[in-house]
């Protein structure tokens, strides 16, 4: 007979169990039939000659066949076998205890890596027991348990078992009994938790939740012993120990280690279900989701087609690895995952690169995951989500959800410190708005740590830059209400200034004046470091834009005049971003207010600040329109012309053509070409940019109010009324509409009708032309690039604005 180590007769012992007793009432020799009459059937009574020289000769060679075997040892449920408290194990639970807690995975001492299958793991983990080594056989009921709660299949799992490399030789029946007798001794270590519950429910009005007296699992003594008993006998003995003992508390104190190695396990069990990898099973076509789904799903899985999947493992790296922040110097600084507290294993995964890679690979050679060839898409068969998330207890649903949002808001960009933000935002907005989605937006901030609540807000801020008014606007009220209960003057700055911004985009001047009026800016001291000062600029220049929808521009002025950094002639990096959109804006005010050459100056600042560094790639075409326009009103439209051509060739070798950016530069230099008197060309480059879907509602006024002058030099009357009319109906979506512009477009209404011999409607616009309230002294003359200096080449002296 081949050697059969002690652990695998114990095994063998325990699947035998339930067979042996059907068959106690039986004698036990192999030749049975001779060792009594009454055992002897009336058939088998009568024997022949020939059988009975059979039997002579085989018991001459054989004798030990005709003697029953000896009866074994029955088990005798005896205390005396029960051993609490067990020293040993107390001494490795005090030592080891918090460590297996925090890390489930360094008590798995045997769960190897050389196996894919989960199932194949476990199966081998047991086999690997040594009896002699008391964390082992902690391990082996934790094992157990985790698997009895979990399985659903037991052809499932031998298949598992025996179709592996490793293990294929194997007897299916052993390996069968081998799942039979984890399953018995799991069950009866279930019992045993429930009993402890159950006594405490009873006897001391606690609560009995299973879960909180794990910790029993592992503080009895000879286990198997405990795992033979009967369920009365475990019943009794647990309820003396109880009373005898501190057995209950004991429980109570451990069980939160046995609770986190149970989780970590059921987690793995849950998510590898053969059913997610067999290797016979059919691919499954890509579901059609929605462009919000995501691909790290909060339940752990990696879930719906946002992305290619080089873009997928990006988000999971992104979100692991170190990302930048500013300091409060000011500065650019690099700030760990694991500050936000990411699990440390997760982190370990996602951070390898390489080995995120391969992980997709496998995912894809087992039809879990599939790449759409041509397009580079992503994709998840339903059917894994649903069985994962149903497989998982709520504990693991909840932690992964919260591992998700942290991988989500971390790896999020911020604009200044990264070279592809705009790129990166995109990708990952679809992956942060589903996280939060599945967080019940709100409902597990308060659970974040102070780190990742900061991390939280921030990105919020930042993801309120992109998408509809509808998701900028419920993004800072997600922010907002994150920020309750914390006391951090820079966080409420950056909201208070982004729901400032939000307000004014959505329509809503009230709540956006309202927001400043809350966040008073005088209050804050002068010793504020480099960062919040930085901060406190943009609200300075928000307060300044609200000004302008208002002609109040003398006071937007004052107040961008008003803010500097801390130390002017070495300010830092987040303080020279903050003077750069200063500049920019007064460049602006001073041209809407038509004093060229104060805007000039100040652009060409800004125009300083964007040499020397990358910080401002994003920003830096928005810039070089307004020097483009400006020189256009300062009668210098091929000097514009050059200045606009070469910025798109600089988009252009970026990859950039066709970009919003691209069509706005193609809108200055179609007003540089008006103002060079070639009309053809700048017609032809406005009918290409109306065909871009993106432009914004200012951009289409300006095109049309371009359109309207173009067609009216050519004598073009009807396209030229058809661009005004356009012209006017967007300027009555802005708040204020009796303003200078709306003059110009009436005034221009009029000269076109009066022109088409349309004099009737052309007496009506001149009246309503007429009847408009005086306009403010220092109003927004020239907001519209080109507009202003139309209207004086239009009308005469006496009628000059």
């Amino acid at each position: 007979m081949a050697h059969t180590s002690e652990s695998e007769w114990e095994w063998e012992w325990e699947g035998m169990a339930m067979e042996e007793r059907k068959q106690d009432h039986l004698p036990r020799s192999s030749l049975w039939f001779l060792e009594g009459e009454k055992a002897v059937s009336s058939e088998q009574r009568t024997l022949t000659l020939e059988k009975a020289l059979l039997l002579v000769k085989t018991f001459a060679k054989a004798p030990h066949l005709f003697h029953s075997p000896a009866k074994r040892k029955r088990h005798r449920e005896s205390s005396s076998e029960i051993s609490y408290p067990n020293k040993k194990v107390q001494e490795q639970l005090n030592e080891y205890g918090e460590v297996w807690r925090l890390t489930p995975s360094s008590f798995l001492a045997h769960w190897g890596p050389e196996h894919n299958d989960v199932i194949v793991k476990l199966y081998v983990a047991v086999e690997r027991i040594d009896k002699s080594n008391i964390t082992s056989k902690l391990a082996r009921r934790v094992l157990c348990v985790a698997l009895t709660e979990l399985h659903n299949n037991i052809d499932d799992l031998v298949s598992r078992v025996y179709s592996s490399k490793e293990l294929g030789s194997r007897d299916k029946n052993d390996i069968r009994n081998k799942f039979y007798t984890i399953f018995k001794a799991g069950a009866k270590w279930k019992h045993i938790i429930a009993i402890c519950a159950r006594i405490t429910t009873l006897d001391r009005h606690e609560n009995g939740s299973d879960r909180a007296f794990s910790g029993i699992l592992w503080l009895l003594g000879r286990g198997n012993a405990w795992e033979r008993a009967s369920e009365d006998y475990c019943t009794k003995t647990v309820t003396d120990l109880a009373e005898q003992t501190d057995l209950v508390a004991q429980s109570r104190k451990y069980s939160p280690v046995v609770n986190a190695v149970l989780d970590y396990l059921k987690a793995d069990i849950s998510f590898n279900s053969q059913s997610y990898y067999s290797p016979t099973r059919e691919p499954v076509q890509p579901a059609r989701v929605r462009a919000s789904e995501t691909f790290l799903t909060p339940d752990g899985s990696m879930g719906g087609p946002v992305a290619p999947a080089n873009r997928s493992i990006e988000l999971l790296w992104r979100g692991s690895t170190h990302q930048k922040r500013w300091s409060p110097l000011g500065e650019a600084t690099g700030t760990d995952a694991f500050e936000t507290c990411l699990d440390r294993d997760l982190g370990t995964v996602c951070s390898d690169h390489s080995g995120l890679h391969q992980m997709f690979q496998k995912l894809e050679a087992a039809h879990v995951i599939l790449v759409d060839s041509s397009t580079g898409m992503t994709a998840l068969d339903q059917q894994v989500v649903s069985r994962v998330t149903d497989g998982l207890p709520r504990i693991i649903k909840t932690f992964w959800t919260h591992q998700a949002l942290l991988i989500a808001i971390h790896g999020f960009p911020r604009k200044y410190l990264e070279p592809k933000y705009r790129q990166l935002a995109k990708l990952h907005l679809p992956h942060l708005q589903h996280t939060l989605k599945e967080s019940g937006d709100c409902e597990k901030f308060k659970s974040l740590s102070n780190t990742a609540r900061a991390d939280l807000i921030l990105s919020l801020v930042e993801a309120s830059r992109f998408s509809d008014a509808k998701w900028k606007c419920h993004a800072i009220a997600m922010a907002k209400r994150a920020l309750q209960q914390v006391n951090d003057s820079y966080l409420q700055a950056c909201v208070a200034q982004r729901d400032c911004a939000v307000g004014r985009i959505c329509g809503d001047t009230e709540r956006s004046t309202l927001t400043l009026s809350s966040f008073a800016i005088e209050d804050y001291p002068h010793n504020v470091d480099p960062r919040m000062n930085a901060e406190l600029g943009h609200l300075t220049l928000q307060s300044a834009i609200n000004h302008v929808p208002d002609e109040e521009l003398a006071k937007a002025i004052e107040e961008l005049r008003s803010w500097q950094p801390l130390n002017a002639t070495s300010p830092s990096t987040a303080e020279r971003i903050a003077s750069y959109h200063i500049d920019l804006w007064l460049g602006r005010v001073f041209r809407y207010q038509g004093q060229f050459s104060d805007s000039l100056e100040c652009l060409q600042r800004s125009l300083l600040k964007t040499n020397h560094e990358g910080l401002f790639e994003d920003v830096r075409p928005q810039l070089i329109c307004d020097l483009g326009d400006v020189y256009c009103e300062l009668g210098h439209p091929l000097k514009a012309e050059y200045l606009l051509e070469a910025e798109m060739k600089r988009l252009d070798d970026r990859g950039k053509r066709n970009s919003t950016d691209w069509y706005l530069l193609q809108l200055s230099q179609a007003e540089s070409l008006w103002g060079q008197g070639r009309l053809e060309e700048a017609e032809a480059l406005c009918s290409g940019i109306q065909s871009f879907p993106r432009l914004s509602k200012l951009s289409k006024l300006r095109l049309f109010t371009l359109f309207g002058r173009i067609s009216y030099a050519r004598g073009d009357w009807s396209n030229s009324r058809h661009y005004w009319t356009k012209a006017l109906s967007i300027l009555s979506t802005y708040p204020l509409v009796n303003g200078h512009t709306s003059r110009v477009i009436l005034y221009s209404m009029k000269e076109v009708l009066q022109q088409e011999g349309n004099l009737e409607w052309s007496a009506k616009y001149n009246d309503q032309f007429k009847e408009m309230k005086e306009i403010k002294s220092g109003g927004c003359e020239y907001w519209i690039p080109g507009l202003g200096k139309w209207f004086h080449n239009l009308t005469r002296p006496s009628e000059r604005l």
